[in-house]
């Protein structure tokens, strides 16, 4: 596991939105990150990933890096809405939690940010 090594843990969600994708092409970029867990609401298979790297012309093949895990669920359900034993095996060695959620609503709600390219 990660934290044997000495390697940052991540969480990160919403990785199928623009943000949380190009968080993950970040993460899984760094080498001082060791497992990254990307947590989103509904179930984000690597196909509807791959679409998403594809969309904003990011590089597939990071998809296929060892250290990424997929997992359903939420920041605010118990456990993250994991079965304990995934939730414990998470816990264990997390490092930092990147909520891209509600990085986007801090900034919206701050004027700074508008789903609409135009404005």
């Amino acid at each position: 596991s990660s934290c044997e090594n000495g390697l940052d843990a991540v969480l990160v969600t919403g990785t199928t939105g623009s943000l949380g994708a190009h968080i993950l092409v970040h993460l899984l970029q760094d080498p001082t990150v060791g497992q990254v867990y990307a947590l989103n609401r509904t179930s984000a298979s690597l196909k509807q990933q791959r679409t998403t790297f594809e969309r904003y012309g990011l590089d597939v093949n990071l998809l296929t890096s060892t250290k990424l895990h997929f997992l359903t669920g939420a920041l605010t359900e118990p456990y993250f809405g994991l079965e304990q034993s995934a939730y414990d095996e998470v816990r264990s060695c997390l490092s930092t939690v990147v909520d891209v959620l509600t990085m986007k609503s801090s900034i919206a709600s701050q004027g700074r940010y508008s789903h609409n390219p135009q404005r």
